[in-house]
């Protein structure tokens, strides 16, 4: 995660786009593992 870090501190100037980008990161990442959980079991 700490190139989230690193990304906001790079974006400070729109931290409105910044907390967009993260959410869609966060939401892709929850996605993905239950995606992967249903295809495995």
């Amino acid at each position: 995660m700490a190139w989230l870090v690193g990304i906001a501190d790079d974006c400070m100037i729109d931290l409105s786009a910044t907390h967009w980008v993260m959410a869609l990161a966060y939401e892709s990442i929850f996605y993905c593992q239950s995606y992967f959980h249903h295809k495995i079991t």
